[in-house]
């Protein structure tokens, strides 16, 4: 067992060999220092320390073992001795020190309480004399007892609830953000399904969006059980994710949720509130359709103030708790009546505000972001391999016999609409197709094989494009050719008719959406049509969707008068599976607009369906149109 302290340094100090990898170490881990004896390798990244405990983070190595093979390493100070017991990868020390026997955790965090005794003297004074006495103190005393509710073991009373029931869960918040953290996913094996939302995209994410707006992401697919840990403080407005996440949960579900009750600053400038037990309650409460199960503390603490004035003595021996949680059960449908909240997350924050983009990166001893070996697959050849060039950023789900792969959840490859499209224009047998932004190639798919002889189908993002070639390998497309680029200026320069044109979800994604409705009049007599539209009425009257409210712009081309409503896609952006347009923001058009635009190209015959005006993001309808 080895034992080091902080006269270790000073004893065994002797030069280190620096090589390239040891000096590109150094360099990109900002040592404090980094000394060696014949048995050991010690570097230390950062300290701290006060009058309460003392702190340490580094690596270290054993030159005559792995770590693994040590019954314990542990860390002295002042007589105070502590085991590590936390450890983390470092990849870059491993890279540096090819010729030792290294653990694949060499990195640790080591926190010293300071319970040393001490002697204290009360001195008394009278002109020339001075009476002392001395007390004896036998260092720090424990928290003492308190009766709060306990609330350690709440989430693994979720855990074991999943597990057993064998739920469908939802984690909020389910992206690694450090590299000592992990993924929260194995400890649900016996759940029925797992799927990770964040608000940037990662390995274990398979949604990617913002949690105010949860209920958007998800269609009509509902959860047995929902949780999230240490999200509630960079949320903010909680209240409206407590609504969402009623929204997403079946009646009888189950939602845990763990946050900070007295915790630093984090993550800013995303880092709102502090919370507790009965705050957590008011939040899942009967009003919002929740009964509390459980309500609790953990992380117990002590407060010290650096000014201590009187109304603050003995501040320090008050309960105080780093943590808090809730286990809760929805006991019925949040009724939007009872509770109105008209304020969208554009509304409370600064326009740039954004949440922290990631910081952790993989660690390469050459200092770079990448390393080309990350990129290649060892694993045997499969689907799966493919679609997880994309992880987390896929929005379909695939058809059969790949549906039980991991990818999107949106039902774009048996989608009703296009059945719909092909009974309206008597098949698409034989027929070329021009279709606009296929996404992931889910309509394309249908199209081929409800007999289409030939489709050209054009992509401008290049990730989505990249999914589609995807999709055609997998699903064996043999009649598609994909296009990589912009379909406006395809249009505008195409003279080939084709039988039919398909505009998916495009419209509503173009700065000059008549532009595009009049180039696509030229390219076919058949035009099928799905979009959002712009309805002042509805939007203003449904609180989640106040942010899609716009002044109009009038506004002209080739003879149609109508008027622009612009939409901004604002933090949508940072994700990777953005399927929006090419710039930052859109302009929509009201749906009388829609209509008159397409008569006014000589569209005579406009059939319509699918017309939703409770579409989580705004109104929408489908529609044939046949010149």
């Amino acid at each position: 067992m080895h034992r080091f302290a902080a006269k270790f340094f000073n004893k065994y100090r002797k030069p280190v060999e620096e090589d390239a990898n040891l000096i590109t170490l150094k360099e990109n881990a900002n040592l404090i220092t980094l000394e060696e004896d014949d048995n050991l390798i010690i570097a230390i990244d950062s300290s701290w320390s006060n009058d309460y405990a003392i702190g340490i983070q580094g690596w270290i190595i054993s030159k005559k073992c792995s770590l693994d093979e040590l019954d314990e390493i542990e860390i002295e100070v002042n007589g105070t001795t502590v085991p590590i017991t936390s450890w983390y990868p470092r990849p870059d020390v491993s890279a540096a020190y090819p010729q030792y026997k290294l653990s694949n955790n060499c990195g640790f965090w080591v926190h010293i309480p300071r319970l040393a005794e001490h002697l204290v003297t009360f001195k008394a004074k009278k002109q020339r004399t001075t009476w002392t006495k001395s007390l004896a103190f036998k260092g720090s005393k424990p928290q003492p007892p308190v009766d709060f509710p306990e609330g350690v073991d709440i989430f693994n009373d979720f855990v074991k609830l999943v597990n057993d029931n064998h739920l469908s869960v939802l984690e909020i918040g389910s992206r690694i953000v450090s590299p000592d953290s992990s993924s929260k996913r194995a400890l649900f094996p016996g759940a029925s399904s797992y799927t990770g939302f964040d608000y940037y995209p990662d390995s274990n994410t398979d949604v990617v969006g913002d949690t105010h707006r949860l209920s958007q992401h998800f269609g009509n697919q509902l959860f047995d059980a929902i949780f999230s840990l240490a999200v509630f403080e960079h949320l903010a407005m909680p209240w409206v994710v407590a609504m969402e996440i009623n929204k997403l949960l079946k009646v009888g579900g189950i939602t845990c949720h763990s946050t900070v009750n007295a915790w630093p600053v984090h993550e800013r400038p995303w880092d709102f509130w502090r919370f507790s037990d009965e705050g957590l309650k008011v939040l899942f409460s009967p009003p919002m359709g929740f009964k509390t199960i459980r309500a609790g503390f953990f992380e117990p603490l002590r407060m010290h103030l650096d000014n201590v004035s009187h109304p603050h003595y003995g501040f320090e021996a008050k309960p105080s708790f780093g943590g808090v949680a809730i286990l809760a059960k929805k006991t019925a449908d949040f009724n939007s009546a009872q509770f109105k909240w008209d304020v969208a997350l554009e509304d409370v924050l600064d326009s740039t505000s954004h949440y922290p983009k990631p910081i952790h990166k993989p660690i390469h001893i050459d200092g770079s972001d990448m390393n080309i070996l990350d990129k290649y697959v060892t694993s045997a050849p499969s689907p799966q391999n493919a679609l997880d060039i994309f992880k987390g950023e896929w929005s379909s789900k695939l058809p059969e016999p790949f549906s039980t792969l991991q990818a999107g959840s949106a039902q774009l490859f048996e989608d009703p609409r296009m059945d719909w499209c092909d009974a309206q224009f008597g098949g698409f047998e034989g027929k070329t197709v021009l279709e606009l932004g296929p996404l992931e190639a889910g309509h394309t798919y249908m199209i081929e094989r409800l007999g289409a002889a030939e489709i050209v189908s054009i992509e401008a993002n290049t990730r989505a494009y990249l999914k589609c070639l995807i999709v055609k390998e997998l699903l064996e497309l043999k009649h598609t050719r994909l296009l990589c680029g912009d379909f406006v200026e395809y249009l505008r320069t195409n003279q080939k008719k084709f039988d039919v044109c398909i505009a998916s979800g495009v419209l509503y994604h173009m700065n000059n959406p008549v532009e595009l409705l009049a180039l696509a009049a030229k390219a076919s007599d058949q035009l099928f049509i799905w979009t959002h539209y712009y309805d002042q009425a509805i939007i203003s009257g449904e609180p989640a969707l106040s942010y899609r409210l716009s002044d109009g712009t009038p506004a002209e081309y080739a003879g149609f008068r109508h008027t622009l409503y612009r939409q901004d896609y604002k933090a949508a952006l940072s994700w990777g599976g953005f399927c929006g347009g090419s710039d930052e923001s859109s302009n929509w058009l009201s749906r009388e607009d829609i209509l008159a635009c397409l008569r006014h190209f000589g569209f005579n015959d406009i059939q319509i369906n699918f017309d939703h005006t409770n579409h989580p993001n705004g109104p929408s309808f489908a529609l044939t149109a046949v010149r």
